[in-house]
């Protein structure tokens, strides 16, 4: 079952990742720096920055099969925490949002 989602601005990219910015991203940025410190080192097939690259690449893969094998959680997650509303009163809780007064 997938769940439903709006596309803002009319523009749908299939390629998008659920769960990038949250897991994703910041191995994606190591993997990436690794690699282009690599190829400026003139691509080494041993040492420490042939390790550094495939390792930061697998730790890259390994986020981005994660988010693939729990994409209908993840999206159930951000749904639902992009509805959630912050208890204006101070008492620890949340609350829902009031759908008779436009949802505030």
């Amino acid at each position: 079952m997938n769940i439903p989602h709006s596309v803002k601005g009319g523009h749908y990219n299939e390629h998008a990742v659920a769960g990038w910015n949250d897991v994703v991203k910041d191995k994606h940025d190591a993997a990436r720096a690794a690699f282009l410190d690599w190829v400026q080192d003139g691509k080494p097939r041993q040492g420490p920055l042939f390790i550094l690259m495939n390792s930061t690449r697998a730790a890259f893969k390994l986020a981005m099969r994660y988010c693939k094998q729990h994409e209908n959680m993840i999206r159930a997650d951000n749904l639902a925490n992009s509805i959630r509303v912050v208890d204006p009163y101070g008492t620890g809780g949340t609350r829902p949002p009031n759908i008779w007064t436009g949802g505030t």
